[in-house]
């Protein structure tokens, strides 16, 4: 088996990469020909943008099977001049190209990487692929494109599709709000998000490197014939709150945990203030650490047989090793 991987050198692209070739399946990797970071030994580079044809079509030669990671991501300040233009050339436009070559050239499965943001960015109960979606920025509304375009052409033709959508990701190699999380609590910062109870769903890398792997490798038949695309939600786990992680973090990197209880409304005006001085910046952050955002990953799970090999709790630990290594 040959697996293209798009995206190879982003953060779940590098955990997947390894956990392919550790079980002897040729991986190609296809990255943009300026990343520089450099790709696992045993993986194939290809270089490229994910929008020209000439590129996808060459990537795809005796490839088996795609794994679509490539995106253009969500950003605080996006400098495009027309960001929602931008974000559809790439992750649409670059998703459409991308799924009619695998089909030119006989490719059997397609597993699209999406995003929770394809639906929202808030919910008042848990999520499931019935959900209907209301994206909320130029990053959402182009992974939705993307999910569509996958799914029409699935119920038409082959190659076999699978759109899983991930929520808010943590592990080795992180950035964002994570990152953050576990700077501030390693240092010992009062984290104001005591009187917080919300319930957001996270997923460590180790489990959506091994999800995708569970669909490509070996018998992928799902038990719910009708609901084999998806799209799926994957998680960890039920949802916690944000003082609740706070101090799961606390526990895996061996400190005390320090949350405040401080009224929502009085941190939401603080944020308000900070927008000020930051271009708008804290309260989209605020957002997400009060806000809920849960999903139902059993549907998934059920479908395929899926078991996340890491709980939450080994995930922090192996993510607060990486952080007090680096």
């Amino acid at each position: 088996m040959r697996v293209l991987v798009t995206g190879a050198a982003g953060f779940v692209g590098q955990h997947l990469c390894r956990d392919l070739v550790a079980s002897n399946i040729a991986v190609r990797g296809l990255v943009r020909a300026e990343s520089k970071v450099p790709l696992l030994a045993g993986v194939e580079l290809c270089c490229g943008d994910i929008t020209d044809e000439r590129t996808i079509r060459s990537a795809m030669d005796g490839t088996d099977a795609v794994v679509h990671l490539a995106a253009r991501v969500h950003v605080m300040r996006d400098r495009a001049a027309e960001p929602l233009a931008e974000f559809r050339r790439v992750n649409a436009l670059g998703t459409q190209r991308l799924a009619i070559a695998a089909r030119d050239a006989g490719v059997r499965d397609i597993v699209f990487a999406s995003s929770v943001k394809a639906v929202g960015d808030a919910s008042i109960s848990p999520w499931n692929s019935c959900t209907a979606p209301h994206p909320t920025d130029a990053y959402g509304i182009s992974k939705l494109e993307a999910e569509q375009f996958l799914l029409a052409m699935q119920s038409r033709t082959d190659p076999k599709v699978t759109v899983l959508r991930f929520p808010l990701l943590y592990g080795p190699g992180m950035k964002g709000n994570m990152l953050r999380l576990f700077r501030i609590v390693s240092r010992g910062w009062p984290v104001p998000v005591g009187s917080v109870e919300n319930a957001r769903s996270m997923l460590f890398v180790g489990n959506a490197a091994a999800a995708i792997k569970h669909l490509i490798d070996g018998d992928r038949a799902p038990r719910s014939m009708h609901a084999a695309a998806g799209p799926f939600f994957v998680a960890d786990g039920p949802a916690l709150s944000t003082a609740a992680l706070a101090t799961d973090i606390a526990t895996a990197l061996g400190v005390t945990s320090r949350t405040v209880r401080i009224n929502q409304r009085l941190v939401r005006l603080l944020g308000h203030i900070g927008d000020t001085v930051t271009d708008g910046r804290i309260s989209p952050v605020l957002r997400r650490l009060l806000g809920s955002l849960e999903v139902d990953e059993k549907e998934f799970e059920r479908a395929y047989s899926f078991l996340p090999p890491f709980t939450r709790e080994q995930g922090l630990k192996i993510t607060a090793r990486w952080f007090l290594q680096e």
